[in-house]
């Protein structure tokens, strides 16, 4: 027989016991669905552990030669203030997972489902920003690639050879995965028919708001969020090139 652990006391208590051997304190059976819970917020922080390795693994490059070697466009990667929030921010999201899934696994029902709505607003709204990373770069890069041809017509001598590496795609799937697990797990946690079909109409609401917003940030031309401006002076700001805010030094 499989044991669990008392929500009093955390001495181990044998299934299909009524109460705890060691304190005495009345068991709740467990909530069904619990397990299945359990495990979808496991995999979820799995992958917001993955979200983590975002802007440290395969950043953007800049080779550069010649004229180019003096202002160089900034590479494309996350930097500044912004690296440290997208690796902290998985890893608290990551926490507080782990602390919904242990209540999950308690029968704790209200508090399992505080922490994982919690964690699914921010994978949802760090998904956006994944999105928008896919959507925007690469047309971007290509722009920036452009204005060097149209550099080198005023007679900038030398080239600049500009890597997108792959953290984008990286974010989209990781942050995606956690979003997508998070929201299936608030159905299972949820034990009425009526809380779940609220939950299902508010998800499909809050999902197509974000799709709105990156329609809507896509057709206003504004700048790719996490990445930070270059400075003044620099040759992105000073050539010609468009949205000098795509890198970061």
């Amino acid at each position: 027989m499989t044991a669990r652990a008392c929500s009093q006391c955390g001495a181990e208590v044998p299934e299909g016991a009524t109460a705890c051997p060691q304190c005495g304190a009345a068991l709740q059976p467990p909530v069904e669905g619990s397990r299945l819970a359990a495990g979808l917020l496991g995999l979820g922080l799995v992958a917001l552990l993955a979200a983590a390795l975002t802007p440290v693994l395969g950043q953007g490059s800049v080779a550069t030669t010649g004229d180019f070697e003096r202002s160089a466009p900034l590479p494309p990667r996350i930097q500044g203030s912004w690296k440290p929030v997208l690796i902290g921010l998985p890893i608290g999201a990551a926490l507080l997972a782990g602390l919904g899934l242990v209540l999950a696994l308690r029968g704790r029902r209200l508090g399992a489902l505080l922490a994982t709505y919690l964690v699914l607003i921010v994978s949802g709204i760090l998904f956006l920003v994944a999105l928008l990373w896919v959507r925007l770069m690469p047309e971007q890069t290509e722009r920036v690639r452009s204005s060097i041809t149209a550099a080198h017509n005023f007679g900038v001598k030398g080239n600049a050879e500009i890597e997108l590496g792959w953290w984008p795609w990286l974010g989209v799937v990781a942050w995606g995965a956690a979003f997508l697990l998070f929201s299936l797990a608030i159905p299972v946690l949820h034990k009425r028919a009526l809380a779940r079909a609220a939950y299902y109409i508010l998800w499909l609401l809050a999902t197509g708001a974000l799709f709105v917003a990156l329609e809507n940030w896509q057709g206003s031309g504004g700048g790719i969020p996490a990445v930070t401006r270059a400075p003044a002076g620099s040759l992105s700001a000073t050539a010609g090139f468009p949205n000098p805010d795509l890198w970061g030094r």
